[in-house]
Order: C-alpha cells, then sequence, then structure tokens
C-alpha cells in the first residue's frame, strides 16, 4: 500500500481534486527511513500554490503508523516555513489533514467537497463589557488565555501560553511556589486520574512544560531534535487530550482573580466547523 498524504493550502478550492494524471510543479524525494517518499507541490490554473502531497510507499495496512507521524509533521512544518519565507509570509494551511490509501504502483483518484457551517451566536453585551473593563488590568493573562484556546497556534505554544499564567500567578523570588501551586490543584486531582495521568499535577505539568520548552532533546549530534519546532508524535496526542482540563484550570484560575463577582466564564466557542464530504477514493 501507498499512503498519499495532503496539504490543502489556503484559500481552499472546492472541489478538490487529485488524481495521478495531475502534474506537479515540482517533485522533492525525501529519504525515510530506507526508502525514498515523494513530495509533490501543486498549483492552480493561476499558478498560485493549491496543495502539496506526501507519498508514503510500503505501507502495510490502512494506517498511519507513529514512525511514520514525526516524519509527515516535520515535512508539514518545513513546507509551510518555506511557503512563508520563500512565496507569501501570511500563508495558512488548510487545519485538517487529508490522506489515503491506495495499492503502491497504481492509478489513483482523490477528491474532496468542502463547505462552511456557520452557528449563530447571540451578543451578550453586558457580559462582554463587563469582561473588558473588570479584566483589563490583567490583559496580559487574558491574551494568554485566548492563546491557549487558538486553534491556528501550534499545540506546544498554546500550552506554554497557559503554563505562563502558572507562572505569573506562582512565580516567586526567582522559582515555582510548588506548594502554593500544588494547593490550587489539588481540586483537579480527580480529573488527572480519570485521564490516566499518574503523576502529581505539578509534577505532570512540569514534565510536558520541559518537553513543550526544550530546545533540543537526544544525546548525540545526529539524533538531536529542535524541540521549538514539534513535539514528538505521542505527546501531540497526550497533550491534545490534556488542553481541554488545561484550558479549565486556567480560566479557573484568573475567574478567581477578575471575575468573582462578574461570574466570568471561560467557555469555547463554536464559531463553525469545516464539513469535509467525500466526493471519490479510489484506486485502479
Amino acid at each position: 500500500m501507498i499512503c498519499h498524504y495532503y496539504w490543502l493550502i489556503e484559500p481552499i478550492r472546492s472541489p478538490f481534486q487529485d488524481t495521478s494524471e495531475r502534474e506537479p510543479v515540482f517533485t522533492v524525494n525525501i529519504q525515510f527511513p530506507e526508502r525514498k517518499c515523494p513530495f509533490a507541490l501543486f498549483v492552480d490554473n493561476n499558478g498560485v500554490p493549491e496543495y502539496a502531497r506526501f507519498s508514503i510507499p510500503d505501507c502495510k495496512s490502512n494506517k498511519i503508523l507513529t514512525d511514520k507521524a514525526s516524519v509527515i509533521q516535520e515535512v508539514k512544518e518545513h513546507l509551510l516555513s518555506v511557503l512563508r519565507l520563500s512565496y507569501d509570509p501570511n500563508i495558512q494551511l488548510f487545519p485538517i489533514p487529508v490522506w489515503m490509501f491506495c495499492k503502491d504502483g497504481e492509478k489513483h483518484s482523490a477528491g474532496l467537497k468542502i463547505s462552511l457551517t456557520k452557528s449563530e451566536r447571540a451578543f451578550n453585551v453586558e457580559r462582554v463589557k463587563n469582561f473588558f473593563a473588570y479584566t483589563l488590568h490583567g490583559r496580559q493573562q487574558i491574551k494568554l488565555l485566548a492563546d491557549g484556546n487558538d486553534q491556528n497556534i501550534p499545540l506546544q505554544y498554546r500550552f506554554l501560553s497557559l503554563y505562563k499564567i502558572l507562572e505569573l500567578a506562582y512565580y516567586k523570588s526567582g522559582k515555582m511556589d510548588r506548594k502554593a501551586l500544588n494547593a490550587f490543584l489539588e481540586k483537579y486531582v480527580d480529573d488527572f486520574k480519570a485521564m490516566q495521568i499518574h503523576k502529581s499535577p505539578v509534577e505532570y505539568l512540569k514534565v510536558i512544560r520541559d518537553k513543550c520548552a526544550h530546545i533540543r532533546t537526544g544525546k548525540t549530534t545526529e539524533r538531536m531534535v529542535l524541540g521549538v519546532t514539534h513535539l514528538d508524535p505521542k505527546y501531540v496526542e497526550e497533550l491534545t487530550k490534556f488542553m481541554p482540563l488545561f484550558l479549565k484550570i486556567c480560566a479557573d484560575l484568573l475567574n478567581e482573580a477578575f471575575g468573582k463577582d462578574m461570574k466570568i466564564k471561560f467557555e469555547k466557542r463554536n464559531y463553525g466547523k469545516p464539513v469535509i464530504s467525500r466526493l471519490n477514493e479510489s484506486a485502479g
């Protein structure tokens, strides 16, 4: 089997269609780990980048294994960096990746129809006014909380933004006041246990903070990985599951600081999710 992994480049063209007959503007073979994986970039009729395709041969099943997830993430981030530095500094990739499997060596055809659904939400003027006025003096923490909930910011930076909220509250005299922080986190112990986290909340947050903030990992030059560019895939999955709880923890902390009288509550809002419907996916 071969896995064709796609990154769609905004603005999205709908319907999206990729076939074996489409010609990329360039192809680069990436070594991984003992075989070459073709990376191809495609443009639309106006010569504007439309999507990229990364093909991984010799897949044993219709599943993307952990050992492949790391190189997929690295290729994605390199693609985005190169496009921003050599073409458009504001370019974005569609946040939902797409992939398909077909028999290696056979022709393929993959298509998607993409539409955006919007949900209307009543605008509470009084709530927004009070939120603005009563948190103005703590606008740095409010910005950090907003960044922590921003899906357009890389996951590790979202975590570090939330962790900074804890540091602003409990970092005293050059070090974290672990006793005070532990007392605050005590009421979330059951939540941590429910997520199969067996470390204490303080220890767990410290471990994840180090994973997100370290400049490099590995003891040899060949194995060193720039930790600030991406996380190991297993930590991406773990952190993705943990983030809703961490958002709640930080929101509760700020509510205690700013919203006792105003009863300000942090809410994750749904302003409309992209809906993807498959047109076709075939081989042969």
